[in-house]
């Protein structure tokens, strides 16, 4: 009896406390979940995100937490090569979820070792209302994907999402972030 209550609080203590540090998904892993072949590494110490490995179709990774869901991450495939195909993707995309993005201004930045367009939108309403950074990798003769940051935001109207990255935790992982195509 001690020992199966042991066991269950190890468990509940090792489902509360968020893994943290290197994070790895090889190009191999992508391509087996039916994904173009991109491998990524980023690093979630010192950040209360936790990480899911291919969470859902056409997702390679994706991180959130503190509980709640305040913040999130996530790298999806795409096949926007610009940015204007950056913006009718991300309407696509959370017009299906039924989030209704309010799409904001288009910048660039550098990430990931090299300079990217970016795009500020916002998406849900009200109070449940969410603002984003996507940042598109589209390199020549390489699969697209697109890095989405989130922060939860009360009520907002979108911008350039350069707030968003500049978030210390979302930072930290876009610091660290790589592609290895």
């Amino acid at each position: 009896m001690k020992r199966a209550l042991i066991m269950a609080i190890l468990t509940l203590c090792a489902w509360s406390v968020p893994p943290t540090g290197p994070i790895h998904i090889t190009a191999q892993q992508s391509r087996q979940k039916g994904l173009p072949a991109v491998g990524l590494r980023l690093d979630t110490a010192g950040t209360s995100l936790v990480a899911r490995s291919f969470p859902e179709p056409g997702v390679y990774l994706s991180l959130s937490g503190p509980p709640g869901g305040a913040l999130q991450f996530q790298v999806l495939s795409t096949d926007a090569r610009n940015t204007q195909e950056l913006r009718k993707f991300i309407k696509d995309r959370f017009e299906k979820l039924r989030l209704r993005p309010k799409l904001g201004t288009a910048k660039s930045v550098t990430l990931a070792g090299q300079y990217r367009p970016t795009l500020g939108f916002v998406s849900g309403e009200s109070q449940a209302s969410t603002r984003w950074c996507a940042v598109l990798f589209a390199e020549k003769g390489k699969p697209s994907t697109v890095a989405l940051f989130g922060v939860a935001a009360g009520s907002a109207e979108p911008g350039d999402g350069l707030d968003v990255l500049a978030h210390k935790e979302l930072a930290s992982v876009a610091r660290s972030l790589k592609l290895d195509p």
